[in-house]
């Protein structure tokens, strides 16, 4: 039973230590062809006055992965007060 409840509370643990980041996976087209290349991108959340700059994210097939607060936390509010928010994207300085 002891195994459990640490189990449990090293559970907890991980998920508040993690509970401002968020995967976030996207597809990049340039000229009607995917991206195979390294860019690098800056997420913002406008109205919360959040950014995040990941540089050199690999992109295969136009498809890449971030997480997103892994570089700079998401604010504990984002999810309160809004049925959604909006999530601004530039590459290599393009919005």
């Amino acid at each position: 039973m002891k195994k459990l409840y640490l189990l449990i509370a090293m559970f907890l643990v991980v998920l508040f230590a993690n509970g401002q980041k968020l995967p976030f996976q996207g597809k990049l087209i340039e000229s009607g062809n995917p991206v195979n290349e390294s860019k690098t991108l800056e997420f913002g959340l406008p109205d919360l006055g959040w950014t995040e700059t990941h540089s050199n994210v690999q992109v295969t097939d136009g498809l890449y992965f971030v997480v997103l607060g892994s570089i700079n936390p998401l604010p504990s509010t984002i999810f309160s007060g809004a049925n959604e928010r909006q999530l601004t994207l530039s590459v290599n300085g393009t919005a």
